[in-house]
């Protein structure tokens, strides 16, 4: 998997996925990255001999935008769209970090969204029941993440202990790979669970 803006062209690397960087609509967007790049990294995504997915980080200031930014990249060539959320620095107000019951109202939206598109939005149900807020203590507080998952910057150094780094409040994390790494785990453990059933029974 490779994380990435967009901004150059892709490679035609086999067995690899880009998950580009969008943080919503061209309007936001380019609030934040500039005038034409958003036009930019959607050419370079917008191509059928590699996979390419899209990634949106959610905030207080681009949740709006779930819906437009499905339905516009729909039309194009990517696999998907992964939604997660914005993590916090550890100690500090931020006024980009949605509340529990705003995040939880978005991730409820997501899941009726994914019964409307399926596949496309990328996030299973299972994984965005357990970014809600009744669940997600049990997976920040024990994240596999660490354990599983070598993160590099963009100088190639390892970044600890995840992709956000050492800085962030892994209480009010609400990055996708620990939670994806949860439910990977679970299903693991239940094929376990099932193959030692069925040899016993």
């Amino acid at each position: 998997m490779v994380v990435t803006n967009g901004s150059l062209e892709l490679p035609s690397w086999n067995n690899c996925v880009f998950n580009i960087s969008i943080d919503g609509t061209k309007e936001y967007y380019e609030k934040i990255r500039g005038a034409g790049n958003y036009d930019r990294a959607k050419r370079n995504a917008n191509r059928e001999d590699i996979h390419v997915n899209i990634a949106c980080v959610l905030n207080n200031e681009n949740y709006y935008c779930i819906d437009d930014l499905i339905k516009e990249w729909k039309e194009t060539k990517i696999e998907g769209i992964n939604f997660d959320f914005y993590t916090p620095i550890a100690g500090i107000e931020d006024d980009l970090w949605l509340d529990w019951k705003k995040r939880d109202e978005i991730v409820l939206k997501l899941i009726e969204l994914k019964k409307k598109y399926g596949n496309f939005l990328l996030n299973s149900k299972p994984i965005l029941e357990s970014m809600l807020s009744k669940n997600s203590e049990r997976i920040t507080s024990n994240c596999l993440v660490p354990k599983a998952v070598i993160c590099f910057d963009p100088m190639g150094n390892r970044k600890l202990p995840c992709v956000i780094g050492n800085k962030a409040d892994c209480a009010r994390c609400g990055c996708i790979v620990a939670f994806s790494m949860d439910s990977i785990f679970a299903k693991k453990q239940i094929a376990s669970f099932l193959v030692t059933k069925k040899l016993f029974s």
